[in-house]
């Protein structure tokens, strides 16, 4: 990169790290030792001829967490994770109700958190059917479809209008349940909770 600089200084470079979020602080310190030798950044306001993006996994965009959370209730949560879900703005329950019913969980000293048991309103029926009458076993194309179904009668993503940074994220989970799709190449079938974990580990 640095001879390319050298060679073609109005040049921009794309250089791509795999595994950039958690190697960030090595990979600043690497490039500013090529590219800035002789400047000390700690006592500078110098500015760097290069510049580190890392996006954030889609697990951790609020929308996708609200998504994952509602395709964990068939098998149940903690308490804190079903605190969060019953008062996220993405789904199309009645804040005060989700409100009322996380505080009289906790009122009640419930620690995990069942469909069934404790929050199968009238919001959350239909959810709770679709549950029941989930096949055993699916190709990874058939879970994505399911997935997209079970969102959908959840009330997810809810009844405001996104933001523009949220629409984004609706474009990249579509594009995550496709990639997911492909999945068939691979994998004959596979159970409801293994699917779930790898949707996880697609999104992370």
């Amino acid at each position: 990169a640095r001879r390319e600089l050298e060679r073609s200084p109005n040049s921009q470079i794309g250089i791509v790290v795999r595994g950039l979020a958690s190697l960030r602080i090595v990979v600043e310190r690497i490039f500013d030792e090529v590219l800035h030798p002789e400047v000390d950044f700690t006592r500078s306001d110098a500015s760097r001829a290069f510049h580190v993006s890392v996006g954030a996994p889609m697990n951790e965009s609020p929308l996708v967490v609200a998504a994952l959370l509602v395709l964990a209730l068939h098998r149940g949560m903690p308490l804190a994770d079903a605190g969060m879900l019953l008062r996220s703005p993405f789904l199309r329950l009645d804040p005060a109700l989700g409100a009322s019913v996380d505080t009289a969980l906790r009122r009640d000293g419930v620690t995990d958190v069942s469909l069934d048991a404790h929050v199968n309103g009238r919001h959350f029926e239909p959810l709770a059917r679709a549950f029941q009458v989930l096949p055993a076993l699916q190709r990874p194309s058939q879970w994505s479809a399911t997935f997209s179904h079970l969102l959908k009668v959840a009330g997810w993503p809810g009844n405001r209008t996104l933001s523009h940074a949220e629409h984004q994220t609706m474009e990249r989970w579509n594009e995550l349940l496709s990639e997911f799709a492909r999945l068939d190449l691979v994998i004959q079938t596979m159970d409801y909770d293994e699917a779930l974990s790898r949707l996880r580990r697609l999104a992370a």
